[in-house]
């Protein structure tokens, strides 16, 4: 989901989002490539930049995924569902 606030960065969106539906920092993923993604990197346990991001997104991520054109996103999701249901990467 691509979320956007009028007047807001999207980590802030996030974090309200997150206090709506009763889910914690350390139960949300994020994604990002660009400088507007720093502050969603800090919403989320599990923040992933992409290999193609810029280097500030990437210092903000815990983590570095494959790049948008290789389907980081889907594949990490994927990733990381398998190991929340026990299953062999």
């Amino acid at each position: 989901m691509d979320i956007t606030a009028r007047g807001t960065h999207k980590g802030e969106t996030v974090r309200r989002l997150q206090e709506m539906l009763g889910v914690t920092k350390e139960e949300t993923m994020s994604f990002g490539d660009g400088e507007n993604d720093i502050e969603l990197m800090a919403a989320a346990k599990y923040s992933f930049a992409m290999s193609n991001a810029c280097e500030n997104t990437k210092q903000s991520a815990s983590f570095i995924t494959k790049s948008n054109e290789e389907n980081g996103v889907l594949l990490t999701i994927r990733k990381m569902m398998e190991l929340q249901n026990g299953m062999a990467v």
